[in-house]
C-alpha cells in the first residue's frame, strides 16, 4: 500500500517534469531565462565557495592571533619576566 503511494507520487513527478520539459522546449524565451539563471547560480556558487575559503583563512588567522595574544598576556603577568625597577 505505501509502496503504491510512493510509486504514484513518482509517476506524478515524472509527468510534471515531462510537461515542464516540453514547455521549456516550446518556449525559447523561457529556455534562455532558465539558462541565464543557471549561469547566475554557478557564479553565486563560485563566489560562495571563495567566501567560505576566505572565512576559513580568517578564522585560522584569528585563532593564531588569539593564541599569540594569550601568550603575550601570560608573559607580561609572569613575575619572573616583570621588571623589578631596581637599578
Amino acid at each position: 500500500m505505501a509502496l503504491q503511494r510512493q510509486l504514484d507520487g513518482i509517476k506524478i513527478q515524472v509527468t510534471e517534469l515531462n510537461r515542464a520539459q516540453i514547455e521549456v522546449a516550446e518556449n525559447p524565451e523561457l529556455s534562455l531565462e532558465v539558462q541565464s539563471l543557471k549561469e547566475k547560480l554557478d557564479e553565486h556558487s563560485k563566489k560562495l565557495e571563495q567566501s567560505t575559503e576566505k572565512l576559513s583563512q580568517l578564522e585560522l588567522e584569528k585563532l593564531t592571533l588569539r593564541d599569540e595574544n594569550q601568550a603575550l598576556n601570560m608573559e607580561s603577568s609572569d613575575p619572573a619576566h616583570a621588571d623589578s625597577g631596581d637599578t
